[in-house]
């Protein structure tokens, strides 16, 4: 069960910062820790019908990406991921 607070912030994100209306279509994406923040924000979005979508982050990814990757990884902008907020 989600602490309430985040059911408010996440009304409070879709309502009025982002004020999404219906029909509107929405990325969210975050860390895996933040999970429980994404699925109010998630609700409230279809709730204000809207279309979202989300991806999640697992805990280490950017570790891993920022000591692992070669120069062709740091030079080159993933079109996988501009893919994903293009269809949203």
């Amino acid at each position: 069960m989600p602490e309430p607070y985040l059911r408010s912030l996440a009304r409070l994100l879709v309502r009025y910062s982002l004020d999404l209306k219906e029909g509107e279509r929405v990325f969210l994406e975050g860390p895996t820790y933040a999970e429980d923040l994404l699925i109010e924000l998630y609700k409230e979005a279809l709730d204000a019908g809207a279309f979202p979508t989300f991806a999640l982050w697992p805990r280490g990814q950017a570790y891993a990406f920022y000591t692992h990757a070669k120069d062709i990884h740091l030079d080159r902008n993933d079109d996988v991921d501009f893919r994903h907020i293009e269809m949203a």
